[in-house]
């Protein structure tokens, strides 16, 4: 679940896919992003440890590129299994569109807790 100031708590191995209903999907509020077009961009999700600059990045969807304008991020248990449990990430979520126009469309705070069995199934 992201909070209204762009916040998101996650476990370290744990799945958030549309197909178990965890998946992170971010709306304009005013219905449209600034650039308002988003066709058929691509976009990207992008996280970096607050202190030791690590990036890690992941591409998205496009759910509706029409008023309201939302897109989607799905986390498989082998991406989320990356972060550092305990840490904090600051995250971008941009899209790239045809004629390569960069936008950032969200930004917020990734928090990472420990998942007690690790990798385990």
């Amino acid at each position: 679940m992201i909070s209204s100031t762009g916040r998101i708590n996650i476990t370290q191995y744990d799945d958030y896919l549309v197909a178990n209903g965890r998946q992170f999907t971010w709306t304009s509020s005013t219905g449209a992003w600034n650039g308002g077009d988003l066709g058929t961009g691509t976009i990207r999700a992008e996280f970096k440890h607050r202190r030791a600059g690590t990036v890690l990045s992941r591409t998205g969807a496009i759910v509706s590129s029409t008023a309201p304008q939302s897109v989607r991020l799905e986390m498989p248990s082998t991406f989320t299994g990356q972060f550092e449990p305990g840490q904090i990430y600051y995250y971008q979520i941009r899209c790239q569109t045809i004629g390569d126009r960069l936008e950032t469309l969200e930004t917020g705070e990734l928090i990472v807790n420990d998942s007690i069995l690790g990798g385990a199934t």
